[in-house]
């Protein structure tokens, strides 16, 4: 089902940016749109081992957009499996939530779950609307987050050109 998942996400065109910033937040962007258009999309995704090597193609350009910057295969690697394993998470949980685009399941209701709380846990309480609302604004907030971490760690500056296509 992966092979088939990602055949989905790759078939119209393949995702290659000027920048590994824009690389890496539009194949996840594209992860996240894939794996939604599916019920539980995420929860089928993640963990599965490809059935052949029909990805490979589209994985090299993926890490040649970082290599190109000046960055070794291995941090290009790890960087991607960060940004991944964040969006398969975060669509998890979306569906949970969601488990059909616009449709809302039993338990996450705002309105609910505050009465449910109550005014005893006021912060809590309040929380209700952040949690559980706007997940596409969510999950760009947390994109952006996983950019800056990268850039400010792994990612920090590129290797010495004649390290740049040596494993990390």
């Amino acid at each position: 089902m992966a092979t088939a998942i990602y055949r989905r996400m790759h078939e119209d065109h393949p995702i290659v940016a000027d920048t590994w910033q824009g690389q890496l937040a539009e194949s996840s962007r594209r992860l996240r749109q894939t794996l939604l258009g599916l019920r539980d999309g995420a929860k089928v995704f993640s963990g599965s081992r490809f059935t052949d090597a029909g990805h490979a193609q589209s994985l090299d350009a993926h890490l040649r957009v970082f290599v190109d910057a000046g960055y070794p295969v291995g941090r290009a690697a790890r960087a991607s499996f960060i940004a991944f394993t964040y969006t398969l998470g975060f669509v998890i949980e979306e569906q949970v939530v969601h488990p059909v685009p616009g449709e809302r399941a039993p338990g996450y209701d705002v309105a609910e779950r505050a009465e449910f709380i109550g005014s005893e846990f006021p912060l809590a309480f309040e929380v209700g609307p952040d949690l559980f609302h706007d997940y596409g604004d969510w999950f760009e907030e947390g994109l952006r987050v996983i950019v800056a971490g990268l850039e400010a760690t792994l990612l920090a500056r590129p290797a010495p050109s004649s390290q740049a296509n040596q494993p990390a």
